[in-house]
């Protein structure tokens, strides 16, 4: 399997609703406001992937040695169960411990861009996500 080192990944790790996965997929790969999309690259594979945890994950695709982007973008279980379908936003950076926060997909290139050209880092998104209703990040719009 090929990883984009110039992208993030959006990886599938539950294949219960594969109509919800396209919603997911097309609200990544749709314009916001002014004119960005989330830049990324999307890993679906059942055989590899299916129900794997976020250090298992890393080991299989081998995240650590061959991909550069620092952050990860989820669809698990709590993706496919929850009507928001939130997306699970993993720091890789750290050593053994992996911040996390949740997004709805129709804010993925707010997410993804500012992470991208560091114009925000992880932990304000974390933030951010905290204090918003169900602990999901909705956009900044939202957030004031």
């Amino acid at each position: 399997m090929k990883i984009d080192n110039d992208r993030a990944l959006l990886i599938r790790t539950d294949y219960s609703n594969d109509e919800k996965w396209n919603r997911v997929i097309g609200k990544f790969q749709e314009e916001d406001d002014l004119g960005y999309c989330a830049n990324v690259s999307i890993i679906s594979n059942k055989a590899l992937l299916y129900n794997l945890y976020i250090k298992d994950i890393i080991e299989v695709l081998q995240l650590k040695t061959k991909y550069t982007v620092g952050y990860i973008f989820v669809a698990d279980n709590e993706t496919f169960k929850n009507s928001k379908s939130p997306i699970l936003a993993v720091n890789i950076d750290k050593e053994k411990s992996y911040p996390s926060f949740r997004f709805i997909p129709s804010v993925a290139s707010e997410v993804d861009n500012n992470l991208y050209i560091s114009n925000m880092d992880f932990e304000e998104f974390v933030e951010m996500a905290e204090v918003m209703e169900d602990r999901i990040f909705a956009g900044f719009q939202k957030f004031h």
